[in-house]
């Protein structure tokens, strides 16, 4: 896709971190909310398991909201793996936002 390595390092610096803007901006929406971990224990056969699953947000109404982001030709790459993610987390909304390859600005 690049030709030159700092064709490479413009891009990768104008995209760096959009999925954590994006993240923001939907925090931003709704006052009250905040980010969180949770602990859930479980068991597999005889043996005990402890899962840490991050969540991004927590709404006002408690609601416990995780936020992707992916570029759009990766998505059927991504949805099962957020879905398990947060279905494993036991997280309400998954929200997943896709972008053309240049990125989101």
């Amino acid at each position: 896709k690049f030709e030159e390595e700092e064709e490479w390092n413009a891009w990768a610096v104008q995209n760096s971190y959009w999925g954590k803007r994006f993240e923001k901006y939907v925090m931003e929406q709704e006052s009250g909310i905040k980010a969180t971990y949770k602990m859930l224990k479980g068991n597999i056969g005889d043996k005990r398991i402890l899962i840490s699953a991050e969540v991004d947000s927590v709404t006002a109404e408690g609601e416990h909201m995780e936020i992707k982001t992916c570029f759009a030709n990766k998505l059927k790459d991504k949805v099962p793996l957020a879905w398990l993610q947060s279905y494993l987390g036991k997280v309400d909304v998954l929200l997943l936002r896709a972008e053309g390859q240049a990125g989101c600005h």
